[in-house]
């Protein structure tokens, strides 16, 4: 069973609906669709604020198989990774596990050619990291949509 599942499964038991749970955390239920069908992994400690508005405890909830939690794979590091490394750059985590969450975490970027990094990478938090890269892939799936129309209407028309 999945952690989207598990969540799933406890909202259920607690009788709420999805916007009731979201209502509950203060989020959308947009975000409580995307968790419970596994596009966003929470952190533990958002699955812990879970717990609580259901309830129950996190143990209870993953019927302490820990092992749910700790082996799912951080999806946005790695969407963050493979998109900069894709794109010629290097990643470099500076301050990792420091600050309040991890979304803090800082990073520098810079070309994988560049002969001297120090004077032109650039430092980010993770989040706008991410931020950032969604918003590209976003605007290049756009894109691409658009250039399949094109060529269909062409094709077609």
């Amino acid at each position: 069973m999945t952690l989207g599942e598990i969540i799933r499964d406890a909202r259920k038991k607690a009788g709420l609906t999805q916007k009731q749970l979201a209502n509950k955390l203060g989020v959308s239920a947009v975000n409580i669709s995307q968790l419970e069908n596994g596009a966003r992994e929470p952190k533990l400690e958002t699955l812990g604020k879970i717990a609580l508005a259901l309830d129950t405890t996190v143990s209870e909830m993953i019927n302490n198989d820990w092992s749910v939690v700790i082996d799912q794979p951080d999806r946005d590091f790695e969407l963050v990774q493979d998109a900069i490394t894709g794109a010629g750059f290097v990643l470099e985590a500076t301050g990792c596990g420091e600050g309040p969450d991890a979304d803090g975490d800082h990073y520098y970027v810079w070309p994988k050619d560049d002969e001297n990094p120090e004077e032109t990478r650039k430092e980010y938090v993770f989040r706008d990291l991410l931020q950032l890269v969604k918003s590209i892939e976003r605007d290049a799936d756009a894109r691409r949509l658009d250039y399949i129309r094109r060529r269909l209407e062409a094709e077609f028309l």
